[in-house]
C-alpha cells in the first residue's frame, strides 16, 4: 500500500508538472509571436527606426528575438526556467523558508515574492548563455514561465522533500532508540569485588 500511494503521487505531480511546463511552453510561444508582430510595426515607424539607430544593445536584442521560428529560444527559455524554479523551490523546503513565505501566502504574494524573483534568477541564467539578450530582457522573456512553473515547482519539493527540522527529528528519534537498545550498567557492576571470601572454620577436636 506504501509503495502504490508512493507510486500514484509522483504520477500526479509529475503529470500535473508535465501538464504545466506544456502550457508555459504555449504561452511563451504566444507571447513571442504577439512581440515579434509588436516589433516589426515599431521598427517600421520612424520613431522607432530612430529608437533602434540609437539603442544598438535593444537592436541585437530585437534582432536576435526575431531570427528563426523561436523554437529552440522558446524550448530553452522554459526550460532554464523550470530547473531554476526547482532548485529554489528544494532549497527554500528544506531550510524552512518555504513554510513562512510562501505556504501561508495568498496566491498574489506567492507570485510577487517568488515569481518576480525566479523571473529574474532565471533571466540571469539566460543572460550568460549564447542569446544576445541583456539582463532586463532574460528576465522579461523569463517572467510568464516562472509565473507558471513556481506554483507547481513548491508543490513537488513539498510532496517529497523533508524540512531540516524533519531530518533532525528522525537522527533524534534514531539516537534514542540506539540507546535504549544499548544494556544497562547496574550499579557496582563495572568493577570486581575485592571482598574476602569468608573461610571455613576449624573444627575443634578436643584431646
Amino acid at each position: 500500500d506504501a509503495l502504490r500511494n508512493l507510486w500514484a503521487k509522483i504520477w500526479e505531480q509529475g503529470v500535473a508538472l508535465a501538464m504545466m511546463t506544456a502550457v508555459a511552453v504555449a504561452a511563451q510561444f504566444v507571447l513571442l509571436y504577439a512581440f515579434r508582430g509588436g516589433l516589426e510595426i515599431f521598427a517600421e515607424a520612424e520613431s522607432g527606426k530612430s529608437w533602434l539607430a540609437a539603442h544598438p544593445g535593444a537592436r541585437r536584442a530585437f534582432a536576435e528575438l526575431t531570427a528563426g521560428n523561436g523554437v529552440d529560444f522558446v524550448l530553452h527559455t522554459v526550460g532554464v526556467t523550470l530547473a531554476v524554479c526547482l532548485v529554489v523551490a528544494a532549497a527554500a523546503r528544506f531550510f524552512l523558508v518555504a513554510r513562512f513565505l510562501y505556504l501561508s501566502r495568498s496566491t498574489g504574494e506567492k507570485l510577487l515574492l517568488w515569481g518576480l524573483p525566479l523571473a529574474a534568477a532565471s533571466g540571469w541564467v539566460l543572460s550568460g548563455k549564447n542569446y544576445r539578450l541583456g539582463l532586463y530582457a532574460s528576465m522579461g522573456c523569463c517572467l510568464a514561465p516562472a509565473l507558471l512553473l513556481a506554483p507547481r515547482s513548491f508543490s513537488l519539493a513539498h510532496a517529497f522533500l523533508p524540512e531540516a527540522t524533519d531530518l533532525l527529528d528522525m537522527g533524534r528519534a534514531l539516537l534514542f532508540r540506539t540507546t535504549r537498545r544499548l544494556p544497562s550498567a547496574s550499579p557496582g557492576s563495572s568493577g570486581k569485588s575485592f571482598a574476602k571470601k569468608p573461610s571455613a572454620k576449624k573444627s575443634h577436636i578436643p584431646n
